[in-house]
């Protein structure tokens, strides 16, 4: 059960995170990370779901060096707090804000990004959510059972 809401959450998040280059219309089911980064943020959303903010700095950390920005992770560990708690979410964004001050002490480059913009007027997150979800557990099946 947890990993299936794990697989839910890094879905989400990925799709929350879809805002990387200036549009003025979303393409909602477009994933513009590249293999790296996607592995970064569902580390990142793994360990905020476990609390393990050790782990979860390591992560913010190796997504920013893959090119992640601090708003892209921001974004990511926010839409997790209703899945994992705002306790536990408040505490994983401040893992970030305490990663990007160690960062600039370091003179590390940390992209900010942009703040996500608005959904477009006639953007249905039910049907999101359902095609996501069907996606999701269709993908899981086997093609067929012997």
């Amino acid at each position: 059960m947890k990993k299936t809401i794990l697989v839910i959450c890094s879905a989400v998040l990925m799709a929350a995170c879809n805002n990387t280059t200036k549009k003025t219309e979303k393409d909602m089911n477009t994933l513009t990370f590249n293999e790296k980064q996607a592995s970064c943020i569902s580390a990142i959303a793994c360990y905020e779901a476990q609390g393990n903010l050790g782990k979860l700095a390591e992560y913010i950390n190796n997504g920013l060096d893959n090119g992640l920005t601090v708003s892209q992770i921001k974004e990511a560990l926010s839409q997790l707090y209703a899945y994992t708690g705002f306790p536990r979410s408040l505490n994983a964004l401040e893992t970030l804000q305490k990663v990007v001050a160690d960062r600039d002490v370091k003179g590390l480059k940390t992209e900010l990004g942009e703040d996500a913009s608005p959904f477009p007027s006639n953007y249905d997150a039910l049907k999101q959510g359902t095609d996501v979800q069907t996606k999701l557990s269709t993908s899981a099946l086997p093609k067929t059972i012997t």
